[in-house]
């Protein structure tokens, strides 16, 4: 079983923290088969947390977790509300 590095994690809790909810959060990684109940915090430390335990865990395999969270995060829909979508100059 692959172990996610910290710096990913840490760089993935940023990002995904950044365009969920923390109820889409717990949602998703529910959805999604990670470990334990819903961490508390606010939404970094959220998703820090659940990648963390995947990593921890013998039962769960961190990387299609991850995979699944990346999917989920490719796959939505960017609006202009949103802190991480650049604008373009016209």
């Amino acid at each position: 079983m692959a172990i996610l590095p910290n710096a990913l994690i840490a760089d993935i809790a940023s990002i995904v923290g950044g365009y969920y909810s923390h109820t889409e959060i717990d949602i998703m990684f529910t959805r999604l088969g990670a470990p334990g109940d819903p961490p508390t915090g606010n939404r970094v430390i959220k998703v820090q947390t659940w990648l963390g335990r995947a990593n921890e865990n013998p039962d769960a395999d961190p990387v299609p977790l991850l995979g699944g969270v990346l999917e989920e995060l490719m796959d939505r829909e960017l609006t202009s509300e949103n802190p991480h979508v650049e604008r373009q100059a016209s």
